[in-house]
């Protein structure tokens, strides 16, 4: 994401140890400590992804008789996400 925007003339600050040194928010430590589990982030990624979509759907479609058939056609995969996320946000402290 950095390389794009970066492509795009947006600039970030250095990332190395002495901004790392700047959080001091238990919660941004666990995020920065767990980005290197690229299995974990993978998992997140997807799920979050696949949350989006359904809510984009949702978002998308006026009709209550729509709306109500995708809960039930995508509903259970949604719970299954959201527990999924919440899971992995557990098993790396995150939450």
């Amino acid at each position: 994401m950095e390389e794009l925007l970066a492509e795009q003339g947006v600039n970030f600050e250095s990332t190395g140890p002495e901004n790392q040194q700047k959080l001091k928010d238990s919660f941004q430590q666990s995020v920065l400590v767990n980005a290197k589990d690229s299995e974990s982030i993978a998992q997140l990624r997807q799920m979050s992804e696949q949350m989006a979509s359904f809510w984009g759907a949702m978002s998308a479609l006026k009709n209550e008789d729509r709306q109500c058939d995708i809960v039930q056609r995508y509903g259970a995969d949604l719970k299954k996400n959201i527990e999924g996320y919440m899971g992995v946000l557990e098993k790396l402290g995150i939450r």
